[in-house]
């Protein structure tokens, strides 16, 4: 499990797909059984970016005809609970991007933000000294 794309062979009757992380990659993966027990896998794969152009290209489908009744009440209801949670208020704003791969001591390095300022505001508020 390493949040990248890969595909490995490990003998003629194992193999392993990863497609990413963070569902920005569907993999799909197509293995032909052999016809002799000791006889090597064949297989292919490809990798799909999920956005919704690429899943009605894939369907044969287009915007008025590739959402389902079933889909529609599931956006619905997502939209609803995005709403209950308040997950669409912005809380703040930064006027830096800060980088999670960045080194450490880099000024946009999302973990030195982490351990220099949020976890001692969290730990050790200003207002208890």
């Amino acid at each position: 499990h390493t949040h990248v794309r890969d595909f490995q062979i490990f003998d003629e009757q194992c193999v392993a797909l990863e497609s990413g992380k963070f569902l920005d990659t569907v993999g799909l993966l197509s293995c032909q059984l052999p016809d002799k027990p000791d006889a090597a896998l064949d297989c292919d794969r490809t990798y799909v970016t999920p956005h919704v152009p690429t899943f009605m290209e894939l369907t044969g489908t287009n915007a008025a005809s590739f959402e389902t009744e079933g889909s529609a009440a599931m956006r619905q209801d997502l939209l609803e609970l995005r709403k209950k949670l308040h997950l669409d208020d912005i809380v703040g704003c930064s006027p830096t991007s800060f980088d999670p791969h960045a080194a450490l001591d880099d000024k946009h390095s999302m973990w030195e933000l982490y351990l220099q300022r949020v976890l001692p505001d969290t730990l050790f508020p200003h207002d208890s000294l």
